[in-house]
Formats: C-alpha cells, structure tokens, sequence
C-alpha cells in the first residue's frame, strides 16, 4: 500500500516533479508556498510543531512537521500515519484542538491546527509540585472526561497517548483542551524514565498493555484518565505493587482527600485488566455524576471561524484608518470661518432632511398599504365567486350523477388492492472501506485478529453501515476472547438485516462463550428455522445440552 493512500476526503500529493525541490525548515523561511515559520515549539519523537503565520486566515496556526516520506517505514509507523492523517480531521469538539488542513511538499507532510494560548496542565501543577484547588481540578476533569467521550462514543476514535502534557489549560473558550488527539507514538523504554520526571509521569498513564506494546483501545483511556486524576487530587503517580497493579491500601490513603465519588471509582479504572475497567469512559463519568451528553450538530466551526476572521480584519481596518483629521484652531482665518460655516449648514440642515425622510418614507407605507388593502378585497370577491360557481357544480352533480356498476367495481378493486412493496436501496461501499475491510481480512486469515481489529476500525469509520464489515468484526472480536465486544457487533449486523446466517452463529457462538445458553438457544433455532441443513448450527446443539433451558411463551 502507497505511503499516503488515495482517500477522496483528503487533498492530493504534489506532483513528482516537485519532491525534488525540498523546504527550508528555519525561523522566517516559507513553508508550501503560504505559511511563514515564526518559532518552534517543541519537538516529539516523530514530530516537530512550529507556530507560523496564515495569510489566508489572518491568524497564527500550528503546524506539525512530520520526518521524511521517503524512508522506509515500519507496519507500525504506517499505521500510526494512517491513523493520524485519516481519523483526527472528523473529531469536531469545542474541548478538543481542531485539525484544520492537510499539507504534503516535497518529502514532508504536515497537519495545521488551531493555535492555543495556554500552559499544559503539568507545567502549572505536577513539575512544580502543586495542587491545583479542588473546583479547579474538578473542572478541569469534567472538561477533559466530556471531550474523551464524545471522542469515543460520537466518533469512534481513541487518543492512544493520553497525559497532563497534552492538556491545555486555561484557554480562551474552555477550562481545558485536548491536543494530540488520535495520535499514539511508539511506546518509550521505561528506563528512559529513571532520570527523567517529564517522561515519568507520561509513562505513569500508559496501561499496562500498552507497555507491553499493545495497539491502543478505549480501556486505555479510561486508565489514563484515571492516573491524570490520581495525579491532580495527590502530586503522585498511583502506586503499583510488585505485580503491575495499583496498591489499593497506598492509594486509598493518598486520595484521603479527593470526593467521596472519586475514591470510590478510581480504583476500578486503574485495574491491571482491561475487562475489569469501566466499559466506557461515559460509564466512568456517569458514576462520577459529570457525564454531559455532547451533540456534534450544535457545534459549527466553520462559522465560529468565518466570525473569528471577520472580527480580526474589522480590527485591521480600524487600525488603518487615517486618523489625521484637522483641527480648526490649526487653519487660517478664512479657512476657519468656512469650517464653521459648514459646520453650522450641516447642523441646519441634517433635522430638515430626517425630515423629509421620514415624511417620504411614511407616504409610501400609506400607498402601499392602501394597495394591499384593495388588493385583499379583490381577492376575496374573486375566491367568493369560485366558491358560488363549486357549489352549484356540486349540486348539479349530486342530483344528477349516479356512479355505474362498473366504476363501482373498479373503485372496490383498488380499495382491495395490496400496497405494494418499496425495493430496498441497495448498499454503496466506500472504496477505502473495502481496501480496509480486505486488508483486515487477510490478517484474520493469517491468525493476526488484533492487527485485523485495526484495519476493521479504520474501515468503520469510512462506512459504518456496512453488514459485512459488522459481522468481521465480530468474528475478529470472538478470535480475539473479546465475547461481549463480539455480541455487539453481531447485534448492530442484525439490526441491518436480521437474516444473516453468520451474525446468527457467531453471536450463539459468542454467547456460549460467556456461558450463556439461554441467549445462544434463540439464535441458533433461527440458524436451523433459515437453513435446516446448517452443519455449524447442529453441531452446536449437538456438543451443548440445551435440555434445562425453558424458552418464554411469547405473550399475546
């Protein structure tokens, strides 16, 4: 697969030609032949972010530079690519920093985003060992949970990299955003943290799959969104024993502090096990009684830009403005006496035309009313003469019309007739859903279900409706001992089209999983009602005793 993929949603590679001229890159140099390099501000592993100026937008951006397209790349960098220059343009939260444009010069690629004044959230309270006031961080929380489920649940996108650096607060239009969004580099040794805090607390908020190398998911999220609370209410990382998991004694004697709701909760979200988590961060922030339900239809950036750049080029005007009016004590006498005289005439004669425009204006309100009054009367003369001329059809009608047998008979047949049944419209993949949904494939093919979770995942987002594409990941998720992500899947696949045969099995199958023959029983029975001759659906009800199992009657 080509390095940048052909996605129509993004702008096109330059032509070839061109990678041969490469860009200055260097305070004041001009970067694809519109931004202007001010400053850098700050460097990551695969990164390096520069504020520069847009003339297009009359506004100072970020832009993030990306090393060279032209090496050769790893399954993960790609992946990471992927991710990044795809998924992160969709998020539209106010909590969350917005990717703007997509930029590809030369052998560099780069994202623009909005430019946020403000501190990150370690700055002002961990390097420095300080405790922010509790309605602070308790607002700050709630900012960054509400932004973390829209992103998860409206979006269907994890941020991977979660910590207090990628925190932004305060900001001019919220309490707290998040930057970095969607974007996971590879994971840091953790003996690069031993004599160096910053990277500490970063690796204090991977999971601990994710330092095991695991490809990031919801589950991490909500952990290191808990380990950024534990760090708020206590200045220290949660403390973890010799296994990995966090010391419930330790921690319950730093967080002596922290609200009663918040000790409760925080250790199952920091749990060694994904499973043993809060499903969803939505489910977290709803036991914290902070959960806010976010609708991306109430959010329009566009126009929030359009006003932001009307408002700056207004400023621009007012302050080009001549303001170079001379005062009448600096003329000479004869000039002085005609300002005054001017001054005077208009004075006289500014009531005089209000006046006038005001007599005019009310002339022409009474004509036009006066139009619309004789316009009404003939309107309603002309509707009460149709209306005598329908009523003596009607009487002349009802006399003297007598319907036959014949028309009779027709007019029952089309009261009996069947309503006729609307063809279903047929379902249009997206092509990058089917390149995904392939790729996935072929790797749940190799025995790889998590690498094809995330093909699948990539696919999702570029065709959510797709049954198939539903069903696969299903099957990925039963591969992968994920059985209730997997009845999941197979329940959204039914919903599409309740016959499909595979979604059948494998929600039983996945039922079964769980220990759950009474749900497994239904599906299965359906199975065999479709397809009598059904091979995986016999030997299903062949190797489980569903004898004790009492199906409900229906009720009528």
């Amino acid at each position: 697969m080509e390095f940048v993929p052909q996605i129509s949603d993004l702008p096109q590679p330059i032509s070839p030609r061109l990678l041969k001229k490469e860009p200055r890159i260097e305070v004041g140099a001009e970067l694809f032949k519109r931004f202007v390099l001010l400053r850098e501000l700050g460097e990551g592993r695969c990164s390096t972010s520069w504020l520069v100026e847009d003339p297009r937008f009359r506004r100072d951006v970020v832009l993030k530079l990306f090393r060279s397209a032209n090496t050769e790349e790893t399954l993960e960098e790609r992946t990471i690519w992927r991710d990044f220059l795809r998924r992160l343009r969709i998020l539209n939260h106010p909590d969350i920093v917005i990717t703007m444009e997509f930029f590809h010069e030369g052998s560099w690629l780069a994202l623009s985003s909005i430019y946020e004044v403000g501190p990150n959230l370690a700055s002002i309270s961990l390097l420095d060992g300080k405790k922010l006031p509790l309605p602070e961080t308790l607002a700050i929380l709630k900012t960054v949970g509400s932004a973390l489920a829209a992103a998860h649940d409206k979006f269907l996108i994890v941020h991977g990299n979660l910590n207090a650096y990628n925190i932004l607060v305060p900001t001019k239009r919220s309490s707290a955003k998040i930057t970095d969004f969607g974007f996971h580099p590879p994971v840091q040794k953790l003996e690069e943290a031993i004599n160096n805090s910053e990277l500490g607390w970063k690796l204090a908020c991977l999971s601990p799959e994710r330092l095991r190398g695991g490809a990031p998911s919801h589950a991490d999220d909500i952990y290191a969104y808990a380990t950024i609370a534990f760090q708020l209410f206590t200045g220290q990382n949660p403390p973890l024993d010799s296994s990995g998991a966090v010391d419930k004694n330790a921690a319950d004697n730093l967080l002596a502090a922290a609200p009663a709701e918040w000790r409760k909760c925080l250790p199952a979200a920091l749990s060694l096990l994904p499973k043993d988590r809060p499903r969803m961060i939505s489910n977290l922030l709803q036991d914290l009684n902070i959960y806010e339900e976010f609708d991306p239809g109430n959010v329009d950036f566009l126009k929030n830009q359009s006003m932001v750049k009307a408002q700056e080029r207004a400023k621009d005007l007012q302050k080009k403005k001549s303001r170079n009016v001379k005062s009448p004590d600096n003329l000479r006498p004869k000039a002085t006496l005609f300002f005054r005289a001017s001054t005077l005439l208009c004075i006289v004669a500014a009531p005089v035309m209000i006046g006038f425009v005001i007599y005019h204006n009310m002339s022409t309100e009474n004509k036009l009313e006066a139009k619309r009054v004789n316009e009404e009367i003939q309107e309603k003369a002309l509707e009460a003469q149709e209306n005598a001329q329908v009523l003596e059809l009607n009487d002349r009608l009802t006399s003297d019309f007598s319907p036959s047998q014949a028309s009779l008979n027709l007019y029952r047949e089309a009261l009996n007739a069947p309503i006729p049944t609307p063809k279903p419209t047929p379902l249009v993949v997206n092509s990058g859903a089917k390149d995904f949904y392939g790729e996935g494939q072929t790797k749940l093919a190799a025995g790889d279900p998590a690498g094809a979770m995330e093909s699948y995942e990539l696919a999702i987002v570029l065709q959510p409706d797709w049954p198939d594409l539903l069903e696969a990941r299903g099957t990925a998720q039963l591969a992968n001992n994920n059985a209730g992500e997997a009845i999941l899947e197979f329940n959204k696949a039914l919903i599409i089209e309740p016959t499909r045969l595979i979604s059948l099995l494998g929600r039983a199958q996945a039922h079964l999983a769980t220990k759950d023959k009474t749900s497994a029983l239904p599906d299965l029975q359906a199975v065999l009602k479709i397809d009598p001759e059904n091979i995986e659906a016999k030997e299903l009800m062949e190797k489980n005793d569903f004898s004790a199992i009492e199906i409900p009657t229906p009720t009528p």
